[in-house]
């Protein structure tokens, strides 16, 4: 069986705790950041869409009600002639 050694370095200093630990602060700053920045982006063209949808249809109504109140008076009128 050969035999190893686990080589360390210990020359290379690591960051403290606190170091540590700010640093992970700080990327789960970021990325709530980043996570807050999409889902408000996300929110925001998904009430763009539902408002347009709400805007066409309101249109399409209208229009729907202002042919069938042209038409019922068109009727009245020529029923009335006749």
């Amino acid at each position: 069986m050969a035999d190893f050694a686990v080589k360390r370095f210990n020359w290379l200093r690591t960051p403290s705790l606190w170091r540590q630990s700010e640093a992970w602060r700080a990327r789960q700053q970021e990325m709530r950041e980043s996570f807050e920045a999409a889902n408000s982006s996300a929110n925001s063209s998904f009430f763009t869409a539902n408002l347009n949808l709400v805007t066409g249809l309101g249109s399409v109504a209208a229009q729907t009600a202002s042919k069938r109140i042209q038409a019922q008076a068109i009727a009245a009128y020529f029923n009335k002639l006749a």
